[in-house]
């Protein structure tokens, strides 16, 4: 009986599986890290809150809790993309009514358009600091949270 019960409420948990997951699986796409980071954030929620819940028996729950969600919080801000928003307000409070408009222009004997912007030679220095901060940030977080993962992961088993 003990076994018909245990597969009954492994099914169960199987369907809830299923449900759980079948939004994120729907909207999954194979062309962008962004469908990869929010797979993989979609986990650490579910693990996050079993290792608080009453059902955790690890002495480390709260740790192992706390390692997980600032895994989270750090995939959080890579899903966000806003690194280079957060960057460019140097750039914002320097330039306050730069046009961020991209101009398109004929090139002469053909039927093709190069963009160009109004940006003057010190305003493009800027934006390229801004940018390369904006890249550097990106890179940091992806270098802790894949060294949090691998210095944590092994640890989340209970």
């Amino acid at each position: 009986m003990k076994i018909i019960w245990y597969n009954f409420k492994q099914f169960i948990q199987n369907i809830n599986n299923l449900i759980y997951w079948f939004p994120v699986i729907w909207k999954d796409r194979q062309w962008d890290n962004y469908y990869f980071l929010e797979i993989m954030r979609k986990k650490l929620i579910i693990m996050e809150k079993f290792y608080r819940s009453p059902k955790a028996h690890s002495m480390d729950s709260k740790k192992d809790a706390d390692n997980i969600l600032t895994a989270i919080k750090t995939l959080d801000r890579m899903i966000s993309e806003s690194y280079l928003t957060e960057s460019l307000q140097e750039f914002d409070e320097m330039y306050p009514d730069y046009d961020w408009e991209m101009k398109f222009i004929p090139i002469e004997g053909t039927d093709l358009e190069e963009w160009t912007d109004s940006m003057t030679p010190v305003q493009t220095l800027l934006y390229r600091k801004c940018s390369d901060r904006a890249h550097k940030n990106e890179e940091e977080d992806y270098d802790f949270l894949f060294k949090h993962l691998r210095d944590h992961v092994q640890d989340w088993w209970d």
